[in-house]
This record gives structure tokens, sequence and C-alpha cells, in this order.
């Protein structure tokens, strides 16, 4: 197979390139001349200056040297101050990049297209700064701009100076009202590179960026920082997290959780303010001991019960007195008993679980309450046990006690009408089907198959015949 001056095959890696511009088999002028031009035309007649603007296509015949040529000329544009079709060159040069998933694709790319890439970024920011270039707008607010996802690229590829550039630019505080941030910090969860937050984190040392910039920033600091944990956990430490410190560990980073926790952060828009705490709340577990306990009391005076049942286990788990109070004030509250007896139970203080929460009907009960809100869902407003019974429970092939559970919805005023929906609850299990499935309401038994057949993963799950075979099959002797 031919191979280009960098070793790869035009059957591998940059045939998914032009797999992905199939249907656009050529560069294409913007002069009046309408004449296509092939991307080794288009490299030949720029590089001689011939050819003043165009709007960039990758045909079919891209390799990795001409791909790597075109990124050059562009850079070159930008020294030039000639910033014709910048825009358009460099998202028909880099929408490809996105779909890399091979680690071959993946190390070449950073090593030799992202410090270019950073080069260009930096000239790019500086020609709209200088009014050379205009940005253009996005068609909808579910299209990243063009700066925006080249930030994002920088990271995920974690090319060291993409990585310096993007610590720039927070320091900066460039586009610190965007939430677009939140988007670029999410793909240091990309699946081939996984140290980018932690290297950024290195980077920026203690600082603490502020407004949409600074809450998504937090949020990546409590993933990287909860990786590096399971990391070490599994005996495998990362090297590099020997010389992290969580940044909201300093005496600015606990202020700022403070303001997220109490809600009265004023740099961040007001429908973000519960998410700015519960990110907050999670990054309690980063901060040195001696600290966590007054952010852990603040979070329990949060109008918010989900907030104060976050710090009461935090302060819990320092044996803190009013936090242990907190709890078995909440473990008797079917909202959030499942996860306030739970920690009661690990800190050994049974003797604070209130009689109501040892009842079997309420413990089922909560179990699923907080199954169906962990799951996305919203707590329902009636939930009670319609049946038991003992019976071997096919997933798990052993016989075991198994509830059934209805839960209601009620009607909102000018919203949702009521709606019912059935749980089960197993030994080690529970499960909820999904939102709107049912069409009727459904006999016990079911209640019972459907929620085999959907825990066995069989896509004919609703019909109950496909459930009731499995039934009959481990349980010869039940009368359906």
């Amino acid at each position: 197979m031919p191979k280009d001056e960098y070793g790869f095959g035009h059957d591998s890696l940059w045939q998914r390139f032009s797999r992905w511009f199939s249907d656009k088999p050529a560069f294409e002028t913007t002069d009046d001349s309408g004449s296509g031009l092939s991307i080794k035309q288009w490299v030949a007649n720029r590089g001689r200056g011939l050819v003043d603007t165009m709007d960039v296509v990758i045909g079919q015949n891209v390799s990795c040297r001409l791909f790597l040529k075109a990124l050059k000329l562009i850079d070159r544009q930008l020294t030039k101050h000639d910033d014709s079709n910048v825009e358009k060159n460099l998202w028909r040069l880099t929408d490809p990049l996105c779909e890399l998933q091979e680690i071959e694709a993946a190390v070449f790319t950073k090593e030799h297209y992202m410090p270019l890439l950073a080069k260009i970024l930096e000239k790019y920011i500086a020609a709209v700064r200088e009014g050379r270039i205009v940005p253009s707008k996005p068609e909808s607010a579910e299209e990243c701009p063009l700066d925006m996802d080249l930030v994002s690229m920088l990271v995920r590829y974690e090319s060291l100076p993409g990585l310096k550039l993007v610590t720039q630019l927070v320091r900066e505080e460039y586009r610190v009202f965007d939430p677009w941030w939140r988007a670029v910090f999410d793909t240091t969860q990309a699946r081939i590179i996984q140290n980018a937050g932690l290297y950024l984190i290195l980077l920026l040392d203690d600082f603490v960026p502020e407004n949409m910039l600074g809450l998504a920033y937090l949020e990546m600091c409590n993933r990287v920082m909860q990786y590096c944990n399971f990391m070490s956990e599994r005996h495998s430490p990362i090297e590099e997290a020997k010389e992290l410190e969580f940044p909201y560990n300093s005496p600015a980073g606990r202020v700022k959780l403070a303001e997220y926790i109490n809600e009265t952060a004023t740099d961040i828009p007001e429908d973000y303010c519960l998410y700015a705490a519960n990110e907050a709340i999670n990054a309690i577990a980063y901060v040195e001991e001696e600290h966590c306990l007054p952010l852990a009391h603040l979070a329990m005076q949060s109008k918010n019960v989900d907030i104060v049942l976050a710090g009461a286990i935090y302060g819990a788990q320092l044996n803190d007195g009013p936090s242990l109070e907190k709890l078995a004030e909440l473990a008797a509250d079917l909202n959030y008993a499942a996860s306030a007896v739970e920690c009661l139970q690990e800190q050994k203080r049974t003797d604070l679980i209130p009689k109501i929460a040892k009842e079997p009907s309420f413990i089922i009960r909560s179990r699923m309450v907080r199954l169906i809100y962990e799951d996305g869902g919203k707590r329902p407003d009636e939930i009670e046990v319609i049946d038991h019974r003992k019976m071997v429970w096919p997933p798990l092939k052993k016989r075991t006690q198994v509830f059934a559970l209805r839960f209601v919805y009620h009607a909102k005023e000018g919203g949702r009408e009521e709606a019912v929906d059935y749980g089960i609850v197993h030994y080690g299990e529970l499960t909820a089907f999904p939102e709107e499935t049912l069409k009727r309401e459904p006999s016990i038994w079911e209640i019972y198959a459907m929620h085999c057949a959907y825990e066995m993963e069989h896509k004919d799950w609703q019909n109950p015949e496909t459930g009731f075979a499995m039934l009959k099959r481990y349980n010869p002797d039940i009368k359906f």
C-alpha cells in the first residue's frame, strides 16, 4: 500500500477524511470563473499566490502532506493579514479532526497539527480583536463558534503548545461569559485522551476563573480529581497527579465554593445557580478536612433540600453532631430517606434512624424514589407498594422477595396531565419503566412480566407474554 511522506497509507487514516467529504470532490474558488480546483491545484496555486480567495473543500485525493500544507497556507494568510475566507477554510480543514478515533491518528494529529493550529488560533483571535475579521454568527444556539471549537480541539489533543494557549486564554478570561467553555472542558473526557484536564490544572496552578468559564472549570476540576482518585484506588496512580493540588482548596477557591453553595454568586446566570451549588458540593470532597465542615454547614442552610442532604453527609463523615442530627431528620422524609439512612449506617449511628425509616414498606418506597431521581426523573407525588411475593426472579436466577410499586405524578396547571408509572424492587436491584411507555393500566402479573423482560434487555419487553414465558420457566408452581 503506498504511503505518504509521514508514513501513513492512503487506505487507512486519510481515506477517512476522503469519505467524510466524499460528496465534495474539490476546493472551490469564489471568483467569477466558477471552476473547481482539486486540493493539489489549490495548494499549488495558493503557494504561488495565484488564487486570492476560495472556499476550501477537501477532495477525495487528500493526503496527510497536503492537509498539513493547507493549514500552513492558512497560517501564512493570517500572518500576511490576508483574511479572505479564513473562517470557511478553517471549518473545512478542522471538522474532520473531530471524527478521529484511532490512537495512531490522534498521536499524529497531536504532534503535527495541533502546534500549528494553536498558532493559527492565536492569530485568528488577534485578527478578530483588531477588527480585521468579523466572526460569523452561529446559525443556532447548538452550533459552537469557530474559536471555541478550535479551543476545544486543542484541549482534546493535549498538545503542549495548544494547552499553553488555552491556559493563556483562561487566565485572560477570554469569552468569560460563554457557556461553550463547558463543552470545551467536556472534551477532557475523550476516550483517546485522558489527561488534558490534569495538565490544564497543573499549568493554571491555583488560578480560579470567574463567570461561566469558572463554573465550567470547576466541573472539570471535580472530574479530574475523581479520575485521579479512581486510578489511585486501582493501584495505577498517574505520575503527574503527584504534583496536583485542587485549585479550589485555595482561599480564593473556597470563597468561590461558598458563593456557589449559598447561591450568592453574581457572576453566573440565575438559572445556573443550582448547577453551581451541586458542583461546589462535589468539590468539598477534595478540600482539606479543616475547611470541609464550614462548607458543609453552609450547605445545610440551603433552601434546596438536596444540597442540605449533601452537606449533612459530608459533615456526618467528619462525625459532626449537627450534621448527624440533620440526617436523622431527613431519614423520616420519603424523598431523602434512602441516602440519609445509608450514611447513618455507614457512620454506625443506626441509633439515630427514626422508627418510620425502619418499616419495610417505607424502605422499599424510599429506595425507588431515589432510583427515579438519580436516573434523572422527578420524584413522584405519591408512591405505594401494590404487591409483594417471593419467587425465582429470572434476571437473578434465584428466589427472592419482589415488590411491585405504583407511583403517581399529579397534574400541573397549564402543564402535564396526571401520569402513572410502575417499578420493581427486589434483592439488590430496582427497575422502573422508561417514562410514558405504558398506554393502559397493567395487571400485577403484567407488571412483573414486563419488568422481568426489561431487566433481561429483551427487545419485546412491552409484550407481557415475553416476560410470562420467563417467569413460568423459573416458577412452574405459580399460577398466572
